[in-house]
């Protein structure tokens, strides 16, 4: 596995079993994706690295929740956070939606 020094999620590894792509995530990925790079990959690659782009803000999110359920403003402002990620996620999922399908 190498190392992503740049915030792209560049490195796709084949299980030679099963033929699945399994995607590596830099370790202080913040839900920001390169749109022209993952346009640059096949469609099976893009997929691949929006669900795990899905699944490591979901798994961030909920391991902020954490330390906060106690307190009601903490949580409220955790919340809306996680929201704001979440949204420019979206966002950039969406530009890779049309940038894919105007090629």
């Amino acid at each position: 596995v190498n190392n992503v020094p740049d915030k792209k999620c560049t490195d796709v590894m084949e299980d030679d079993e099963t033929s699945d792509s399994s995607v590596v995530m830099p370790n202080d990925f913040e839900g920001d994706l390169d749109v022209e790079h993952v346009v640059s990959l096949p469609p099976d690659i893009q997929k691949a690295v929006i669900e795990k782009a899905k699944r490591e803000q979901r798994l961030r999110a909920r391991k902020e929740f954490m330390p906060v359920a106690g307190s009601a403003q903490e949580y409220s402002q955790t919340q809306l956070r996680n929201f704001l990620r979440s949204s420019h996620l979206n966002k950039k999922i969406n530009q890779v939606g049309l940038e894919t399908s105007s090629r």
